[in-house]
């Protein structure tokens, strides 16, 4: 489990005071990770959490979004943070507090340290995800995020207990 010092702690959470709980808790798990540039050791080192993710059992429902892209993502990850789901962030030229920040990557290496991230979370909880859904931040959704993603994990939750 990564931990955070005091100091960087502070900083988040003075950061994050518009955030909610489980974005909160997520960018501090994910602790030195999220708001520097990752190098691509940095990735072989998320990549061992991946690993030991596999053996974790999978959780009732539970949705990770996992976003790449340099567009506006405010209202997309306020639709996505919920009870039954996580979002990750990954930018490669904006540098967020809250994301992960990988200039230079291309697009596997970012989808590679964004379920990377999220193994990190699935190590701290002891459970997998159900679903992994990977998204560019320019996808705009009809109707708008809020309706279109309760739409999308009643067919994702439907379909899996079939």
């Amino acid at each position: 489990m990564l931990k955070l010092g005091c100091k960087t702690a502070f900083l988040w959470m003075l950061a994050g005071a518009d955030w909610p709980p489980p974005k909160l808790a997520v960018v501090q798990e994910l602790g030195s990770f999220c708001g520097r540039a990752l190098q691509p050791s940095d990735l072989e080192n998320l990549q061992r959490f991946a690993e030991d993710a596999k053996s974790l059992p999978v959780a009732d429902f539970h949705v990770a979004y996992l976003l790449q892209g340099e567009e506006d993502t405010a209202e997309a990850e306020a639709a996505m943070w919920s009870n039954q789901s996580d979002a990750y962030i990954l930018t490669f030229r904006t540098r967020r507090s809250d994301a992960l920040y990988f200039p230079g990557s291309i697009l596997a290496e970012g989808r590679n340290a964004l379920l990377a991230a999220a193994a990190v979370i699935e190590v701290a909880r002891a459970r997998r995800y159900t679903y992994y859904i990977l998204l560019d931040t320019d996808a705009q959704p009809t109707p708008q995020w809020s309706l279109a993603l309760r739409r999308f994990e009643s067919q994702l939750s439907y379909w899996r207990d079939r």
